[in-house]
């Protein structure tokens, strides 16, 4: 019975004295950055949402988040 709980307590030191010493040879990760380009965001007309330059509709140096504030705005224009 000793020799098991010797060998379990050998076991436990030798995983802990090993995890210690890969965990200090590490170089500390640095989280990648999540856009590798700089980009433009801008506002929607109709509801001031903010989203990126290159997934709005753009039209008459206005730009729409979607379709439908598109259709809404110049509805609206051509209302009035």
């Amino acid at each position: 019975m000793r020799l098991i709980i010797l060998v379990a307590i050998v076991f436990v030191a030798y995983m802990l004295i090993k995890g210690f010493l890969s965990g200090a040879r590490k170089k500390p990760s640095v989280a990648p950055p999540l856009h590798h380009r700089h980009e433009t965001m801008v506002r929607c007309e109709v509801c001031d949402l903010h989203i990126l330059k290159t997934e709005a509709l753009y039209s008459n140096d206005k730009y729409f988040c979607s379709n439908k504030h598109l259709k809404e705005y110049i509805g609206a224009r051509h209302a009035k």
